[in-house]
């Protein structure tokens, strides 16, 4: 497993980007939003799922606008579903992770290639989990879903609220 570097300074760099978007800076919501997720996957990997949660929440929340863009279901969108899908995984809520995993696969975006390896990895840790009927509602429920609906369980699964610096 790939070991993630000291990242003790995790909390500062996102009070930095916060505040440079605070004072008017010119960073686009798209650079915000990739700059979130991956704050946000550090800290999931590094066992902070509350933090990792309050990330996304943040993408989903001030980056809403980008989710009907062309293009951006790709590069915004489906990543925060994986990343909820990853939390829900870190927390042992395998229905939701089974949930969203879903949603990713019915939405159809085309994933960067980095991004196929993470979903491959997120459905090979989901597939540990004991099969249940349960399990496989949700799968099912996941892949009825609406991007708006996806984003809404999503948003409601992880429970948090955006951090704010």
């Amino acid at each position: 497993m790939y070991q993630y570097p000291d990242l003790t300074g995790l909390d500062e760099a996102d009070r930095l980007i916060a505040s440079a978007v605070q004072a008017g800076a010119p960073l686009p919501v798209t650079e915000a939003a990739t700059t979130w997720l991956t704050l946000g996957w550090i800290a999931c990997r590094r066992g902070r799922a509350d933090q990792a949660a309050a990330y996304l929440a943040r993408v989903l929340t001030e980056g809403a606008d980008l989710r009907d863009l062309p293009g951006l279901l790709a590069w915004v969108t489906t990543p925060s579903l994986q990343l909820a899908a990853g939390i829900a995984l870190a927390r042992g809520n395998h229905p939701a992770a089974a949930v969203l995993l879903a949603a990713c696969d019915q939405l159809g975006a085309a994933m960067p290639a980095t991004a196929q390896g993470l979903h491959r990895s997120l459905h090979d840790e989901l597939a540990k989990a004991p099969r249940s009927s349960a399990l496989e509602s949700a799968r099912r429920r996941g892949e009825a879903m609406t991007t708006d609906t996806a984003v809404s369980y999503a948003l409601a699964t992880c429970g948090a609220e955006p951090t704010r610096a």
